[in-house]
């Protein structure tokens, strides 16, 4: 069936936030619509008519890729609107995410199954579970109640840490997952630290262009060393990092069975604590999409 586009007209003393919010928030139900809505909203303002379009799109069927995509080519097709260029097109995609699903089944099979279990059976073998100290009791089960606390780097620490980087030819990344691992330490007097990070499971070509959930947890052991100094720890988790990606294939969910980890509902399985750096990208296409676009995330 095609894909239904809603359309409503507000009244000008409607509050049409609370109507978009309440919208977005809406739960999906999966099993008789799609994943994805979409709904214009007509709204009089002091004699004209302002139009908001939502898109809201489950996170089942994207993920933070995608929207840099969905918003990339959203944004070139409303240029060529104000352009009245009708005949503009995107060029057209190699293959679709369901070609990549097939393919990832029947890829992921045999030896090359067996070969990524290997590594990372090897690589967890004895792995110690984080102990992080709490304030509160741990529920039975995880609830994910808590709270967030935002802070700013300075541009002095900014710039030392991008000098780090290449004075060792690491990552900013592997530089800010080796101070979490000695922070992670220092709180729980552990020297294995099992952090957990998303990586974008993108690393062919033809699945770069493509929208959909191809985010995979990939995980971060650190092993630490009373003897080691911290430009050497730099080294060996940047290494770390390189061969794991190499082995990003096995879906985390597989790795979880296969290591038969014994389950307990308070817990996160392998790792409890989760670590990501994001893009530091801002340039002028950037800013001009985020007059448009305001993105939202519906899990439910």
């Amino acid at each position: 069936d095609p894909l239904f586009i809603g359309e409503v007209t507000l009244s000008e003393g409607d509050n049409y936030e609370l109507q978009i919010t309440e919208d977005i928030n809406r739960p999906f139900d999966l099993s008789s619509e799609y994943p994805l809505r979409v709904k214009f909203y007509r709204i009089p303002s002091d004699g004209e008519e302002r139009i908001i379009l939502m898109v809201n799109i489950h996170h089942i069927a994207s993920d933070g890729w995608s929207s840099e995509i969905f918003q990339r080519e959203l944004f070139l097709y409303y240029e060529a609107y104000e352009r009245n260029d009708m005949g503009f097109r995107l060029p057209p995609l190699e293959i679709q995410y369901r070609d990549y699903a097939l393919w990832q089944r029947s890829y992921l099979s045999g030896s090359l199954l067996e070969e990524q279990l290997g590594y990372w059976k090897s690589k967890l073998s004895g792995y110690q579970t984080l102990n992080f100290p709490t304030d509160y009791v741990r529920p039975s089960s995880i609830d994910y109640n808590g709270s967030r606390e935002g802070f700013t780097l300075s541009r002095e620490v900014s710039d030392r840490l991008r000098a780090l980087a290449k004075e060792n030819k690491v990552t900013l990344h592997s530089i800010l997952l080796s101070a979490t691992a000695v922070l992670l330490s220092k709180y729980t007097g552990q020297e294995d630290i099992v952090i957990g990070s998303p990586t974008a499971n993108r690393q062919y070509r033809q699945t770069e262009g493509l929208i959909g959930f191809f985010v995979n947890m990939q995980v971060n052991r650190v092993l630490l060393k009373r003897s080691q100094d911290f430009e050497s720890l730099l080294r060996d988790v940047h290494q770390d990092q390189i061969s794991a990606q190499l082995y990003q294939d096995l879906p985390f969910e597989k790795l979880v069975d296969e290591l038969n980890v014994d389950r307990d509902t308070s817990r996160h399985p392998i790792f409890q604590v989760s670590f990501v750096t994001q893009s530091f990208v801002d340039n002028k296409t950037i800013r001009q999409q985020k007059q448009y676009f305001k993105m939202c995330w519906n899990h439910d």
